[in-house]
């Protein structure tokens, strides 16, 4: 397959809820982790109190109560909760009917162990124990902000080879016209769709997910489909 002008011709659509075994969350679910949380534990705070539920994308004020802190919604986030998020460093957990709950997935595809990590920012994603993205002395957004860069300002038809997070195919999608991204593993999106910043990947018309086998995949375009093809994928 070659690359420039050439004519995206291929039917392909937003994955489809196919797992049986994962959970899917409304977009009304919250999701912290301890970045958000660490502060809600001094006593002294006052008690009104600012508390990312998108961590870190937006922040809402909290009363506290004897049994921890009342959301807007009246749910009470409690200090136990709190306790249970704030210890684990390297989990986000959903906020759901009062219940918290890690974000987290074993695939049946691949085999493999799937966690949501928190970083200062974007969060990055745990595959079996390894970081999808580079995270020492960066984050995942500055770590894709570096690699578009180094492609130059993505423009007409992109194809990412793996979709990940989807951080990259998102920010492709900024100057691009269309972007095509590929994913392996299913439960990969299942994580996308409870990461907050992932929320473009399902809410932006020039960005279209495939799942499958990307060296696969990339044999039913004909020459000249893409202006850029993006090969990054995690490192094993």
């Amino acid at each position: 397959m070659k690359l420039r002008n050439g004519k995206f011709g291929g039917n392909f659509s937003s994955v489809t809820d196919l797992f049986s075994k994962i959970d899917i969350q409304s977009k009304s679910d919250m999701i912290f982790s301890h970045f958000q949380v660490a502060h809600l534990i001094n006593e002294n705070l006052s008690p009104l109190a600012p508390l990312s539920t998108d961590l870190g994308l937006s922040n809402i004020k909290v009363k506290k109560v004897e049994s921890g802190w009342q959301l807007p919604n009246g749910e009470i986030l409690s200090l136990a909760q709190i306790q249970v998020i704030n210890e684990d460093k390297n989990s986000c957990f959903l906020f759901t009917n009062g219940q918290i709950r890690k974000v987290e997935a074993f695939s049946e595809t691949t085999y493999r162990y799937y966690t949501l990590m928190p970083t200062s920012k974007a969060p990055t994603m745990l595959i079996s124990g390894i970081p999808m993205h580079r995270i020492k002395d960066t984050t995942p957004v500055e770590d894709t902000d570096r690699k578009i860069k180094a492609l130059g300002k993505p423009f007409g038809k992109i194809l990412d080879t793996s979709t990940g997070l989807g951080y990259t195919a998102i920010e492709s999608a900024k100057t691009a016209t269309s972007v095509i991204t590929i994913e392996f593993d299913p439960v990969v999106l299942d994580i996308c769709r409870v990461n907050p910043w992932s929320r473009e990947l399902f809410t932006n018309p020039k960005i279209h997910k495939v799942i499958g086998d990307s060296a696969s995949i990339v044999e039913s375009f004909p020459d000249g489909t893409f202006n850029a093809i993006i090969h990054d994928p995690p490192t094993f």
